[in-house]
């Protein structure tokens, strides 16, 4: 199935909506038990852009309308939305950048189920990982 953004906005825009910390990096279980070392190091390097954008979220901001020049007119709003949205990335408790909470991702899941946008309710339960996380293991 195929979302266009106005679909996906009045979907999200519904009472329900589960929620759920940023961003979601998707790997096929087979990329993840053939090239796991691969996925690591880029999980790994999305962290580091994180911590950089945390360290200097004026550079970062400044560093991706460098690379992408049409997003200029919204700089203003895309230093707001890092810094609002900072605090979401790192999670509390000494847990890494990029943890997930399974019961959060399984609420997403379900979610996605009863919309009709996964079709197989049983991928939910296996469809999270933070064993490619820095400092956990495979």
């Amino acid at each position: 199935m195929t979302l266009w953004p106005e679909q996906l906005q009045q979907l999200v825009s519904k009472p329900g909506y589960p929620t759920y910390n940023g961003l979601v990096l998707v790997v096929r279980k087979g990329t993840i038990v053939q090239h796991a070392g691969l996925v690591r190091r880029f999980v790994q390097a999305v962290a580091r852009g994180y911590r950089s954008a945390r360290a200097n979220p004026t550079e970062a901001v400044t560093n991706l309308i460098h690379a992408v020049r049409s997003l200029a007119p919204q700089q203003p709003l895309a230093l707001a939305t890092v810094h609002a949205a900072m605090p979401y990335f790192f999670p509390s408790g000494g847990k890494v950048w990029g943890w997930q909470q399974p019961l959060e991702w399984n609420a997403f899941g379900t979610w996605l189920t009863q919309n009709h946008l996964l079709s197989n309710p049983n991928a939910i339960a296996d469809a999270s990982t933070n064993e490619l996380l820095q400092g956990q293991g495979v």
